[in-house]
């Protein structure tokens, strides 16, 4: 189970989001057509640079709070020995979770309470992850920069992508690949208000939230 505070990666909490730098719309010439992504970066590829992580010297369980049930799984060890130490699961009911919006908090607080609980799982740092409409993964092509005009530039190229206001998302990205005259750059974004909707949840089960990240890559 990755962790967040060593490399970029994870949608996190909505108060760590980068602060938007102003720059203007470039006003050069529009550039060629870029080059075609690299044959070499495939999705798996992408989902192993964009999230390869350590375990750290901290345990973390990861949580899966799903539309039936909430299921939880702690491992520990080190990177290639891995151990599993617990694992089990609570049953929700209906219309508890909706799309991945938690419509019932106590309810589900309560579910990762009694689980931590019934299998002892005494770790209170927890990694969860985001899925449905309110979340967006896209690979993006941007003319070629360095990583700082990058940085600076992101939400102007992701406002083009984003069915949201820039400004309610927590927003994450790598790049993934290079060409001649482009930059291949993974994109992942989520309704702020629906990260802290599950943090909120994990908080009144008295834990920690120490990652939040999109369900495919956590």
């Amino acid at each position: 189970v990755p962790q967040h505070n060593e490399t970029r990666g994870s949608i996190h909490e909505p108060d760590a989001r980068r602060a938007r730098l102003p720059f203007a719309r470039p006003t050069r010439p529009r550039p060629p057509p870029p080059s075609p992504p690299p044959q070499n970066v495939d999705r798996q590829e992408q989902i192993k640079i964009m999230f390869k992580r350590s375990l750290g010297k901290k345990n973390l369980v990861g949580l899966d709070i799903g539309s039936s049930s909430v299921k939880a799984v702690e491992l520990q060890g080190k990177m290639g020995s891995l151990q599993l130490a617990s694992l089990g699961y609570e049953t929700l009911q209906p219309d508890t979770v909706v799309d991945g919006q938690i419509m019932e908090l106590n309810d589900v607080s309560n579910a990762i309470a009694g689980l931590f609980s019934a299998h002892q799982i005494k770790t209170d740092r927890v990694a969860a992850g985001v899925s449905g409409s309110s979340v967006i993964v896209k690979n993006i092509i941007v003319p070629q920069m360095s990583e700082e005009e990058l940085e600076e530039s992101i939400d102007w190229h992701a406002e083009e992508h984003i069915p949201f206001d820039i400004a309610d998302v927590s927003l994450d990205y790598q790049i993934v690949g290079s060409g001649s005259d482009s930059l291949h750059v993974l994109m992942a974004a989520c309704k702020r208000d629906f990260i802290a909707n599950i943090k909120q949840a994990i908080q009144l089960a008295g834990k920690q939230p120490a990652i939040i990240d999109v369900d495919a890559f956590a």
